[in-house]
């Protein structure tokens, strides 16, 4: 099953129901409110921007909006959690129904966790095998993660995977709370996380095997995405 750690969805918007005002910023064009704008990144990304003009809802959340079912990732099987959970913030009410039919997902993080002993040493071994640099580029930064690359010039055809120790990047500081407080101390602990970002709706399309963009087309792809990069 596929799963992703962020997503990006725009939908109509009378998909979303502005509960409390006041918790969005207001953009004002001509005496009139154009754009209601939500952020935050207390815990997890949260965005939610109601936008008058074009009569649309852009949503963006990533995994951690499931809290203690974090691990899940965004898939299928969570998405209506993922949803109940934005509603249960009390600012917005999104219709998880009608997204998964009309949103449109426009930018997704496809991730996979594997169990990995030695994430350091697996990404120096991947570093090191790559067979073809003229269409790779492969970077180890000195954080021990590892980036590659599709090289090439065009941003339509431009991929980019991250390899890193993901028990390392949840220890981090601006993390702890989060970890605490969902009660997940130790869950990542040897566990190796592999994510592609794709950041156009025809990249989505492409590495998903998909011929639409609907939220429901991404989450039910039978496509591995991850896989078919690895054997590039």
């Amino acid at each position: 099953m596929i799963a992703f750690d962020k997503l990006k969805i725009v939908t109509d918007i009378e998909d979303l129901t502005i509960v409390d005002e006041s918790a969005f910023r207001k953009v004002i064009d001509k005496g009139i409110v154009s754009t209601l704008i939500y952020h935050s990144e207390k815990f997890y990304l949260l965005n939610v921007k109601v936008d008058y003009l074009n009569k649309e809802a852009v949503i963006e959340f990533t995994g951690k909006i499931l809290g203690k079912e974090y691990p899940k990732l965004i898939s299928i099987d969570t998405i209506r959690q993922c949803i109940g959970n934005i509603n249960a913030l009390g600012f917005c009410v999104v219709n998880v129904e009608a997204i998964l039919e009309h949103g449109q997902v426009v930018a997704c993080d496809v991730t996979k966790d594997v169990r990995c002993e030695d994430v350091p040493k697996f990404c120096s071994f991947v570093r090191a095998h790559i067979s073809n640099y003229n269409q790779f580029k492969c970077t180890l930064l000195r954080n021990g993660n590892l980036t590659i690359e599709k090289n090439v010039t065009s941003t339509k055809f431009k991929k980019r995977m991250v390899v890193y120790d993901k028990a390392r990047e949840m220890a981090k500081a601006v993390n702890r709370e989060f970890v605490e407080s969902s009660g997940l101390e130790g869950e990542f602990d040897g566990m190796c996380r592999f994510e592609i970002n794709l950041n156009s709706k025809e990249q989505i399309r492409s590495a998903l095997g998909i011929t639409d963009n609907r939220l429901i087309s991404v989450l039910t792809s039978s496509a591995n995405p991850i896989g078919d990069f690895v054997k590039q």
